[in-house]
């Protein structure tokens, strides 16, 4: 698999001897902080997991955080996000509008 660029990503995240990962920085209703990425599956990949149905997970560490997969972009909350992101920047357009008046 992939990452790959989403229509809401936010930012890039970047390591050593990895792809750079498009992200979406958001706050996950309930739950707090979240970061949210969008993976490709190449073709045998996809031929894998539509007959075994088996997706695995690799968490580095000694402690696994909550995860959600899913093929299902709002149920990650992206609508949630970019209701989150419209807020966001009709405060900052008041704030730079009451800073000018």
């Amino acid at each position: 698999m992939k990452p790959i660029n989403f229509s809401k990503y936010t930012q890039i995240l970047r390591g050593q001897q990895m792809d750079d990962l498009p992200a979406l920085t958001t706050n996950y209703e309930g739950y707090g902080p979240a970061i949210i990425s969008c993976w490709h599956l190449s073709f045998c990949e996809w031929l894998k997991l539509l007959f075994n149905r088996r997706v695995y997970l690799t968490v580095v560490g000694t402690h696994h955080p909550p995860v959600l997969l899913t093929t299902d972009p709002d149920e990650i909350g992206v609508a949630q996000a970019e209701t989150l992101w419209r807020k966001q920047d009709e405060e900052f357009l008041l704030e730079i509008e009451s800073r000018i008046l």
